[in-house]
């Protein structure tokens, strides 16, 4: 047990992969405009949008907890403590990748001088989960690309380790 509690702190240390809300900003104010101006979002099933914001938004949670803890929201941590290699891949159609995004570009501002690596990819014309279930051939083919991308971060880290 001891030594699968080292390989995981030493994989946060190594390598960050982030499909969709993964590590956004806790918002303590209603979020910002949607890339592209979308204001709903389309269902798995043709047809239907559903709405955006379904879940408790998070500044309601303001007050019960430390909302700019960075366990919470790493968008407050020390970005000089970031993984060396990051891949963040957000959907257009989601809620959430502005904030994604942000953080993706903050990590690779503050990391230029260690050489962090950052991978920052928007999929195009589709939304949250777009990788889960999702039979719309744009959405399975960024599917394709999103998990090809994952892969070769992997791969690059594996062989960075030796």
């Amino acid at each position: 047990m001891a030594s699968l509690s080292a390989f995981l702190h030493y994989l946060r240390l190594k390598l960050l992969i982030s499909f969709y809300r993964l590590f956004v900003k806790i918002l303590t104010s209603p979020p910002r405009p949607r890339p592209d101006s979308v204001l709903r979002i389309p269902s798995r099933d043709k047809g239907r949008t559903i709405n955006a914001h379904l879940y408790k938004p998070s500044w309601e949670y303001e007050g019960t907890m430390d909302l700019r803890d960075p366990r919470i929201s790493p968008a407050y941590a020390d970005a000089s403590k970031y993984p060396a290699n990051m891949l963040v891949i957000t959907a257009e159609l989601d809620s959430s990748a502005l904030e994604a995004e942000d953080l993706a570009k903050k990590a690779e501002t503050e990391g230029t001088a260690s050489g962090r690596n950052v991978v920052l990819r928007r999929i195009r014309e589709c939304g949250h989960a777009f990788d889960k279930k999702n039979t719309d051939e744009a959405c399975v083919q960024a599917r394709d690309e999103a998990y090809g991308l994952a892969v070769d971060m992997l791969r690059k880290v594996a062989s960075e380790s030796g």
